[in-house]
């Protein structure tokens, strides 16, 4: 059977905390979980041989960890789109920029025209 240590070492990346948010893009949460079931599976064999069974504690640390980490990735894009959003809101309360103001102008011209 696999260690506790190994498992430590083979899926570290889902088991560790990432305080960067940032950071949680350099883990494939899909491509590690994979990789787990698959070494499950493996491990398995026939299924009549009973002493083979899954960990369901090393399975569920996994899960957990896999959430924890796609969690900070949707908290991370939550954060940069508030930030986009606050800055084309201060780029749009300076005032319209000259193109814009050139467009009105001539979308103006071109009404009172037709009247």
């Amino acid at each position: 059977g696999r260690s506790r240590t190994e498992m430590d070492e083979r899926f570290a990346a889902l088991l560790r905390p990432i305080r960067d948010a940032a950071l949680a893009f350099e883990v494939d949460v899909s491509a590690e979980l994979e990789e787990y079931i698959e070494q499950c599976v493996r491990s398995l064999g026939p299924i009549e041989d009973e002493r083979k069974l899954v960990n369901f504690a090393e399975a569920g640390l996994l899960l957990q960890g896999s959430a924890l980490i796609l969690g900070r990735k949707v908290e991370h894009l939550h954060a940069l789109v508030y930030k986009a959003l606050e800055k084309l809101k201060t780029q749009n309360s300076r005032g319209p920029r000259p193109e814009a103001e050139a467009a009105e102008g001539e979308e103006d011209a071109g009404a009172a025209s037709s009247s």
